[in-house]
């Protein structure tokens, strides 16, 4: 079954609720004992209205399942023939001017309350099915934003196995960018084992350059309290940090050489050379 077949029967079955509405509407003002009754299924109407008009919005974008289609189609039919059958019996009661009394006593009423009765049991079952559709939807959505997060991961991954730890840029682009779709999907975030771990932003200390390790060692201390704090215990304040890799084995200063060796471990301090 084609979507379009749901919604030409959607369309069908809202043309039927406007006609069965005119006709209640003129059995309000010809039976002055049914206003309660017919005011009641034109407001089950109105809400079902809403219902078929969602359920054409989602067969028309291609998301409800074949075998769920075709038990949609099927639903739609008995509802529509269920319409048809109320519009005869409305047509057929306005005959009835002269013995409106009688007749809707012993059999309009009661014919009315059974109609009102498969309306809702068929506003109900639609529902239902509207409900399950959209939580179909949101599994997909949810299946869509998993594999996005994934290949985000996989970029993350490669980064860190070409050594691109200054790429500062697409490593934020890429923070923004899993952020937006756990946001939207309300998935929490997925971490990998084999991914180092960027929600802390704690890179190991043997990846220079990462600019994660960046942390300023003097700025958040006042010069003036470093001058007036004892030496010993300055000597907290020194931090082990890695430095960069040598890119030359010598140094060349005032015309000479003299070599430099660049240590993994080199001890910085922050102490003040007086």
């Amino acid at each position: 079954m084609d979507p379009l077949s749901i919604t030409a029967s959607v369309i069908g079955i809202l043309a039927s609720f406007a006609s069965v509405s005119l006709k209640l509407h003129e059995l309000q003002e010809t039976f002055a004992e049914a206003k309660s009754e017919a005011e009641r299924i034109k407001t089950s109407l109105a809400e079902f209205a809403l219902i078929l008009k969602q359920i054409e919005d989602v067969s028309t974008r291609g998301v409800i399942a074949p075998s769920l289609r075709d038990d949609l189609y099927c639903v739609l039919g008995r509802l529509e023939a269920t319409v048809v059958q109320m519009e005869a019996y409305l047509k057929s009661a306005m005959k009835k001017r002269w013995l409106r009394g009688v007749y809707w006593a012993f059999v309009g009423k009661r014919q009315c309350l059974e109609l009102q009765q498969r309306l809702d049991s068929y506003k109900s079952t639609l529902t239902i099915t509207l409900t399950i559709v959209n939580i179909i939807c949101g599994y997909q959505v949810q299946d869509t934003a998993d594999q996005i997060l994934g290949a985000i991961h996989s970029t993350r991954q490669q980064i860190v196995i070409a050594n691109y730890y200054d790429n500062f840029i697409l490593e934020r682009y890429l923070t923004e960018l899993e952020s937006v779709y756990e946001v939207s999907t309300g998935l929490r975030t997925i971490k990998s084992d084999i991914v180092p771990d960027t929600y802390n932003q704690s890179y190991p200390k043997s990846q220079p350059g990462s600019v994660y390790n960046y942390k300023p060692l003097v700025a958040s201390i006042p010069e003036s309290e470093m001058e007036s704090m004892e030496p010993s215990a300055m000597e907290i304040l020194s931090l082990n940090v890695p430095s960069p890799p040598p890119r030359s084995r010598f140094l060349t200063t005032g015309g000479g050489e003299h070599p430099q060796s660049h240590d993994a471990g080199t001890k910085l301090s922050v102490l003040k050379t007086v």
